[in-house]
């Protein structure tokens, strides 16, 4: 009997097959703790969600300091908490137009000056880590971590604007430049720059090479939180990258277009090397930046991938039944 006589989805195998390092940071439960506590103040109750929040961003930046470590899983782990809060398929009984007033609050906490009001715990404890974040986050950083998170939360706000637009599939081409921003890759690898204390000159940033790096990295992340997510997804009738392959493609099946968007990723890992030797030289200085910079990022890459690897035997009780394909 196969997988898919059993009503059974197996999952592409993206742990052996992923070439970057897996390594977890050591000021993990110390930051977690902190974290929680700190998150509990603005009345945002502890819940296991958040520890596993913060794991995330031990294992996505593993050697960050404790005080940077700190600050970065305050922010995302509230990230975290707004994203389900306004997602359309947790957020029940929120109107799109609340979740646009929400979206916006959040916007406003970036403000450096101003009259802000929060409309939520949420909105008020942001508000606190931003005002930490200016005195201690170099400007260049501040810049591209605000845009980073504006762009994509201000695509959000405009498929929310449009109904037409967030229920109709669109093509694979246009999917993917719209989930590299709704995925917030940018704002990831933004803080890559505030820990490690790395700024880059413009010429490195409009380099396509690196900005062709940087987008591979990007699509493994969203490919594979929209594998580890199908399940859930599926039953609230929205779309992502596997729903994308089978409206492009009405000839597959669930199972093929798994495989499909399992193999999309293994292109992804074959592109990352190639355009790497791409990247060209700015001197050893800037050089040794730049390799830091991607080397943390494939950090990042990795991190997902086994926190959402792990988090799908946390969510097995809808149907169809998941199981991770592992090569042993």
């Amino acid at each position: 009997m196969t997988a898919q006589d059993t009503g059974t989805i197996i999952l592409p195998d993206l742990i052996s097959t992923c070439p970057f390092k897996l390594e977890c940071n050591q000021e993990y439960e110390m930051v977690s703790a902190e974290t929680n506590a700190w998150l509990t103040a603005y009345g945002i109750l502890y819940s296991e969600s958040m520890t596993k929040y913060n794991l995330y961003w031990a294992l996505a930046y593993p050697h960050a300091s404790r005080t940077r470590l700190g600050n970065t899983c305050d922010a995302f782990t509230l990230f975290f908490l707004i994203d389900d809060l306004l997602d359309t398929s947790y957020g029940k009984g929120i109107s799109d137009k609340t979740k646009q007033q929400l979206l916006k609050n959040t916007l406003d906490c970036f403000q450096p000056t101003g009259s802000f009001k929060p409309l939520t715990s949420f909105a008020e404890a942001l508000r606190d880590w931003w005002q930490r974040m200016r005195y201690s986050a170099t400007p260049h950083f501040q810049e591209r971590f605000i845009n980073s998170y504006r762009i994509g939360l201000e695509t959000i706000l405009s498929l929310l604007a449009d109904k037409k637009t967030c229920q109709s599939v669109p093509n694979l081409g246009t999917y993917i430049r719209i989930r590299r921003k709704t995925s917030f890759g940018d704002v990831g690898f933004a803080f890559i720059e505030y820990i490690f204390d790395i700024v880059l000159p413009d010429e490195c940033w409009s380099n396509e090479a690196l900005q062709r790096l940087m987008n591979c990295m990007i699509d493994i992340s969203a490919f594979a939180n929209d594998i580890y997510s199908f399940n859930v997804e599926q039953i609230h009738d929205q779309y992502n990258l596997i729903t994308v392959l089978m409206h492009d493609d009405s000839s597959l099946t669930i199972q093929q277009a798994m495989d499909r968007a399992g193999q999309m990723i293994i292109d992804r890992y074959n592109d990352f090397e190639r355009i790497r030797r791409e990247i060209p030289s700015w001197g050893k200085e800037i050089d040794a930046q730049v390799e830091k910079y991607i080397n943390e990022a494939t950090c990042i890459v990795s991190g997902n991938l086994h926190w959402r690897a792990d988090g799908v035997w946390l969510n097995r009780s809808s149907m169809p039944s998941v199981l991770q394909n592992t090569n042993d």
